[in-house]
């Protein structure tokens, strides 16, 4: 029979066998990001776009160097002066999004796998949708962003001179 303080060593001895093997794991991901097994993802999105109110714009978050199938990829923007929004993640693979509750109405994410791209259409543009929309890839579901796209600026101009 083992002592009450036995089954502590026990422990102990375990966590410590699982702390260098998740160091080790850490490690090996770490070398294996500076050998450029990972460095070569890529998120490239669309040119820029200028639009009139009520007008429509969809634009492309191509996403090379990645299996597109089991992460996520968010959408962000950011109006002049103002901080990041988020605006929702597709489960890539899946088809499957989600958004934050101001996006829900206008704003749609899709996806093409087999391109492995991304996309964001958002419906009846007004002048407040005037903003740098990125793309950004999850992995791990880490909640994180461990790549971003360069953006895409959108316009939303009611002059006549478009």
């Amino acid at each position: 029979m083992l002592r009450p303080w036995s089954y502590w060593v026990y422990f102990l001895r375990v966590s410590f066998v699982l702390g260098w093997l998740c160091y080790l794991l850490l490690i090996m991901i770490n070398i294996s990001m500076t050998t450029g097994v990972w460095s070569e993802i890529r998120l490239e999105q669309s040119p820029s776009e200028v639009k009139r109110p009520g007008e429509t714009v969809k634009m492309s978050c191509i996403i090379s160097g990645f299996d597109m199938t089991s992460d996520y990829i968010h959408w962000i923007r950011q109006k002049p002066g103002r901080a990041l929004e988020w605006i929702g993640r597709m489960d890539a693979g899946s088809n499957s999004a989600s958004y934050a509750s101001s996006f829900q109405s206008r704003f749609s994410m899709t996806e093409d796998v087999p391109s492995s791209t991304q996309f964001l259409q958002i419906q009846t543009l007004t002048a407040a949708d005037s903003a740098v929309y990125f793309c950004a890839l999850e992995m791990y579901h880490c909640a994180y962003f461990d790549y971003w796209g360069q953006g895409t600026a959108v316009t939303v101009n009611s002059g006549k001179s478009l």
